[in-house]
């Protein structure tokens, strides 16, 4: 018979054959210091024949019992030490993901996913890394199917959770918690207890703490029944994905998406509201969306002109002038911002994540010119959202941030959340590049005699979950 170890090597290699993911990989492991990530880490890094180049990413949500944290913190660091990996922490700071839930109408839960998937996405990018590996298994699988059958949502929420979407890979996804922990005993590995995944103040926890032990002992085979249906699932939504690409094609102009609507409506209703997604996604959209909201908004015949079908805080539906129109919105909930800037910081604001280094103690592998910015000034630093009445010194003396808007086209969208650097009251950079605009600097923002230099890195990127 097989040992525990052996069994998961060769199932962790089937689906690393099945997605084509090749031996040197650079790969970025999301690691918590629990069961999951811990024996995920511990199987890329001693699996035979592949010497995956694997960087450990360790984020501190801030939320959890101080004293719980440190010890986190300790056990991830000795166990990156004996692995031979590369840690880079990430902290949210204390309170942040609480404002930032009550700022863009969040759940804490939400607020948390997206900050630490805005991390890994940072990590991937500063350390040129090709994978994020996520340690979801089979049980984690039944948990999100089961909570999208009671939140009532649509087909694409139904499947579960992807084995692989993009960069984003899931090797332990055939894999059962109770095969899991069985390796880690055979390994002798320590790993650490989040005490808040025992507590039922969120959904998925009651359901795995409450509603799944029950069901399993009516069904034993609940998780692998479960896998097998969000198969059968993802299968249909191929289908209609296919469908939905050669029916209805959206066309873009600055950030604006367009169809015609006798074009749309004469589509069926299910292929409408798939198409909505799909554009969503493309723009970014970093949040969950009810299918029921998208449903409402484009059911029923030709709204006509001039009709708003949906506005949320990030984007919006509209009919005008014989086209349905889909844009990006600046965060309604957050209309401006104003940040000091300290090394060590990472912060969410208007749909973007910033993460602040001290330049000359910045370790890791150059992030691509696309994300980073480095500034310099004898005073303090922030960044703030655009003023009327904003400029900035050029050559030819000082010119105003609007007009930069305006030859760089920036659509009116982003006009409230492109970032400007700011030392001393005077605007020293205007930062574009990440939102696909330029950069900007002040002719005098790099004198050699400035004492504070910091490294800013951007992103704009989020995963979108369309349900």
């Amino acid at each position: 018979m097989k040992s525990i170890k052996n069994r998961i090597d060769e199932q962790v290699k089937q689906y690393l054959k099945d997605y084509g993911i090749k031996p040197g990989a650079r790969i970025i492991a999301a690691w918590s210091g629990g069961t999951d990530s811990t024996a995920m880490l511990s199987i890329l890094k001693n699996l035979d024949g592949f010497n995956f180049d694997i960087t450990a990413a360790w984020y501190n949500h801030c939320l959890r019992d101080e004293a719980d944290m440190l010890s986190e913190e300790q056990l991830v660091n000795r166990l990156a030490a004996e692995f031979e990996v590369h840690l880079v922490k990430g902290y949210a700071g204390k309170g942040v993901l609480k404002k930032m839930a009550q700022q863009e109408s969040l759940s804490l839960e939400e607020a948390a996913r997206n900050a630490r998937y805005s991390f890994l996405e940072e990590t991937l990018k500063t350390r040129n890394a090709d994978f994020i590996s996520l340690g979801h298994n089979l049980n984690d699988n039944t948990e999100t199917m089961l909570m999208r059958i009671m939140q009532n949502a649509g087909l694409r929420g139904l499947s579960g959770i992807p084995e692989k979407r993009g960069v984003i890979i899931r090797p332990m996804c055939r894999l059962s918690r109770g095969e899991i922990e069985e390796y880690l005993d055979s390994v002798r590995l320590s790993f650490s207890t989040d005490r808040t995944n025992l507590e039922n103040e969120f959904l998925r926890n009651r359901l795995r703490n409450k509603v799944i032990p029950a069901a399993r002992e009516i069904f034993p085979v609940l998780d692998r029944s479960m896998y097998e249906l969000s198969g059968k699932i993802k299968e249909q939504n191929d289908f209609i994905d296919n469908e939905t690409v050669k029916r209805l094609k959206w066309t873009e102009d600055l950030g604006v998406w367009k169809i015609e609507q006798s074009i749309f409506y004469a589509q069926p209703l299910i292929l409408r509201i798939n198409s909505i997604f799909m554009i969503l996604n493309r723009i970014g959209i970093g949040s969950r969306i009810r299918y029921k909201a998208i449903e409402q908004a484009v059911d029923g015949n030709f709204p006509g002109n001039g009709k708003t079908l949906l506005r949320t805080s990030s984007f919006e539906i509209a009919a005008r002038s014989g086209y349905i129109f889909i844009q990006r919105l600046v965060n309604q909930a957050e209309k401006s911002y104003f940040i000091y800037l300290e090394p060590g910081m990472h912060r969410m604001f208007a749909g973007q994540s910033l993460t602040v280094y001290e330049s000359d103690g910045y370790k890791n592998s150059e992030p691509p010119a696309l994300n980073r910015m480095t500034v310099s000034s004898n005073g303090d630093l922030i960044i703030r959202s655009y003023r009327e009445g904003d400029y900035i010194y050029t050559e030819n003396g000082k010119k105003s941030v609007k007009k930069i808007f305006n030859e760089w086209k920036v659509v009116s969208a982003d006009r409230s959340r492109l970032p400007l650097v700011e030392s001393c009251g005077i605007i020293i950079a205007v930062a574009g590049k990440h939102l696909g605009y330029e950069n900007r600097f002040s002719v005098d923002s790099n004198k050699n005699q400035c004492r504070k230099k910091i490294l800013l890195i951007f992103n704009s990127d989020t995963e979108t979950i369309c349900e």
